[in-house]
């Protein structure tokens, strides 16, 4: 994919397209690119879905109500005393044909459609935010390991004999060791990766950005996989949240500081790996 840069300089700005296929001087910023790419996406997203579904909400209830035009005097009687029924704790049995009942069930499933999907996109960005930043971390210590192979002595997650001998190369040993570290890695939790890399690398990811606000995105997206949004104790004890048990909402606001503070997160970590690193580039 080309590259492009902007430089401004009154009264004319220039844009320098780089193509083809080049070995980057600069890899952790470029795995910064590649991630904000991501978060251009998650914020336009977000940005025009609201909108969108409402045009299709609208379009739908429109071509709902034009059938519905047709339907017998009998079945907008029914359709009435369902309407009147609703927020009420009874139960009624109302007779309609089964034109009216799609009909009346397709209205439900548009107004549920409505209320939930922005809350809905906003749930999964937050999931999908912190799935790219662990791949982002990833990717980081894969460049290391490419460009510094000594980074990898006294891994955590040694090659076993068996898994050497089958390997045909150096290169393919090399791959090996480097891909089985990073998977015992980032298979842990936020703070457990915070630990590696101040005890490997004696980098503090948590200077790097607001480390409270920070992790407790990884928590709340944990809880909106595995529990429907609902706190509970690990929330709790990791957040250091003390008010009573609810769903934890993901809204425009929160979801646009958390796209922030990742993006400042993987530009400082980025910029930080190649200050600190670049001599393994020679």
């Amino acid at each position: 994919m080309p590259r492009f840069s902007v430089r401004t300089k009154t009264p004319t700005s220039t844009i320098v397209v780089r193509t083809g296929i080049a070995v980057s001087r600069h890899p952790y910023l470029e795995e910064y690119r590649h991630f904000r790419n991501d978060l251009l996406i998650v914020r336009r997203l977000n940005r025009l879905m609201p909108e969108a579904i409402k045009g299709i909400v609208v379009k739908e209830r429109t071509s709902l109500r034009q059938k519905m035009k047709s339907f017998s005097p009998r079945d907008h009687a029914a359709f009435r005393k369902i309407g009147e029924s609703l927020g009420k704790s009874s139960t009624k049995r109302v007779r309609a044909s089964p034109e009216m009942a799609k009909a009346f069930t397709d209205l439900l499933d548009l107004f549920v459609f409505e209320g939930r999907s922005a809350m809905f996109i906003r749930d999964m960005s937050l999931v999908y935010l912190v799935a790219i930043y662990e791949s982002f971390l990833q990717r980081i210590l894969l460049t290391l390991f490419e460009k510094k192979p000594e980074a990898m002595t006294s891994g955590r997650k040694p090659a076993t004999t068996e898994e050497l001998i089958s390997c045909r190369s150096v290169e393919e040993v090399r791959q090996l060791i480097s891909d089985k570290e990073v998977r015992s890695v980032m298979c842990q939790d936020v703070e457990s990766i915070r630990n590696y890399f101040r005890e490997r690398f004696s980098v503090e990811l948590s200077k790097f950005t607001d480390w409270k606000q920070f992790i407790e995105r990884f928590y709340r997206r944990n809880i909106i996989v595995h529990n429907s949004g609902f706190t509970n104790e690990t929330y709790r004890t990791k957040t250091g949240y003390k008010g009573k048990d609810k769903r934890m909402t993901v809204s425009q606001i929160y979801l646009d500081e958390s796209i922030q503070l990742f993006e400042d997160a993987a530009r400082r970590l980025s910029e930080h790996f190649q200050r600190k690193f670049t001599h393994a580039l020679a």
